[in-house]
């Protein structure tokens, strides 16, 4: 597409700009997809859960360790057979509750928060 310039005539009307990305904005990129992620993730728990409370009646809600079993029932059970020996005692209470916890609470909790720190840690820049 040809414009008319003052200075120069006519000319390219498409400006070409610099879209290299640096380190630091293309980590930022890829963390809030994986942000984003989540956030889908939980929107889908969360519809899963409507649809599901609507087929029995009354509101059901899975919690998080119920929809890791179903996504992979082995990966749960390692991670909770961890939890129960090896991990360190401070954090057994923790992961109890965050494994009894709404899926889309949790889901959404950390795709906001992916996304939210990583586009509060690049404005310090």
């Amino acid at each position: 597409m040809l414009v008319w310039h003052t200075r120069s005539g006519y000319r390219s009307g498409v400006r070409f700009y610099n879209t290299a990305l640096g380190w630091g904005a293309r980590t930022m990129v890829v963390f809030r997809l994986i942000g984003l992620l989540f956030i889908v993730a939980a929107l889908m728990a969360l519809g899963s859960d409507a649809l599901l409370s609507l087929e029995n009646g009354e509101v059901t809600m899975r919690s998080f360790s119920e929809l890791w079993a179903l996504i992979h029932e082995g990966s749960r059970d390692a991670f909770t057979s961890w939890a129960d020996s090896g991990a360190p005692e401070g954090l057994k209470g923790p992961i109890d509750t965050v494994m009894g916890f709404p899926a889309w609470g949790v889901l959404g909790v950390i795709g906001i928060v992916l996304a939210g720190l990583i586009a509060l840690l690049r404005r310090g820049d």
